[in-house]
């Protein structure tokens, strides 16, 4: 369970930042018209749907779909931070956009597989209010930081820290499967996966 609710605080983290500074990103900060915005969340929209219908005709390994999952979204957020123009930015919304679904394929996996069937409603009602904390608190530091420090900025530290949430989960939770793992291939391996 922890590790569910970790990584997902990471992901909610990028979601809820996108959400809160695409319009300014696409509009204001790269002075594009509300067409563009318009075009952005349509490419979004399909994007989502090439990765959906990828993942119902290919079977991935959990650990995969949400390594890759997780990973494209936080390289998609520096993408979009980092990028001086509206196409680098878009690159990096629809990574977001679109691997934010594949993570949750991954998510609703795993809750499956971890929470028994008795407990699923009660337990689920409690894990996605717990992960969808973060999007109103990206929400909340984009409205404090981003006149003094400017939107980049903010989703860069976000992204950051969403980084740092995911190499965290992942050494704890490869810790926690053997106590000497020399690499995550290697704790699998030992645990049988």
């Amino acid at each position: 369970m922890k590790k569910i609710i970790t990584l997902a605080v990471g992901v909610n983290l990028i979601v809820g930042v996108t959400l809160a500074t695409s319009a300014a990103m696409v509009i204001g900060e790269y002075s594009a018209g509300k067409d563009n915005y318009a075009g952005l969340q349509a490419a979004g929209a399909v994007t989502t749907i090439v990765i959906l219908f990828f993942l119902a005709r290919v079977v991935l390994p959990l650990r995969v779909l949400g390594g890759v999952g997780y990973s494209m979204i936080a390289i998609g957020a520096f993408i979009s931070a980092l990028s001086p123009n509206l196409m680098g930015y878009a690159l990096g919304f629809l990574l977001i956009v679109g691997f934010d679904k594949m993570f949750n394929v991954y998510m609703r996996t795993l809750r499956q597989r971890v929470i028994p069937p008795q407990d699923f409603g009660k337990t689920v009602g409690v894990i996605t209010l717990l992960n969808n904390l973060s999007q109103p608190l990206a929400g909340l530091l984009v409205a404090l930081l981003a006149a003094p420090l400017g939107i980049r900025q903010v989703i860069l530290m976000l992204t950051v820290l969403t980084s740092v949430i995911g190499a965290g989960a992942l050494w704890w939770f490869a810790k926690a499967r053997s106590p000497f793992p020399t690499s995550i291939v290697e704790a699998d391996r030992e645990a049988g996966k």
